[in-house]
């Protein structure tokens, strides 16, 4: 089969129309394994530090609550940021190729 001769629809574009170099996919699987790798990470983390607070009658001290409020919040952002760069990963591209490879 000879790569030359792909039909102009079988090339995956970016949303400008421009068609995806092998460089972009690299960049797209190492960000996107990334941001799951962290993401996991901190959601695991986070879940056990609110289970054992929770769970545990002697961590339910007042500054306790304190850690459980970070860990909640830092809970939240690690569910919602990811999705959020993953769906926006076409800008991050744009300014990757304005600052240059």
């Amino acid at each position: 089969m000879d790569v030359n001769n792909t039909c102009e629809a079988d090339v995956p574009k970016c949303s400008n129309g421009e068609p995806l170099t092998p460089d972009d996919i690299v960049f797209y699987v190492f960000n996107i394994g990334c941001i799951c790798l962290i993401s996991a990470v901190n959601i695991i983390g986070n879940t056990l530090i609110i289970q054992s607070v929770l769970r545990h009658r002697r961590l339910n001290v007042p500054s306790n609550y304190f850690i459980l409020s970070l860990a909640c919040s830092d809970l939240v952002m690690g569910i919602v940021y990811p999705v959020y760069n993953v769906s926006h990963m076409e800008q991050i591209k744009g300014v990757r190729d304005v600052l240059g490879k």
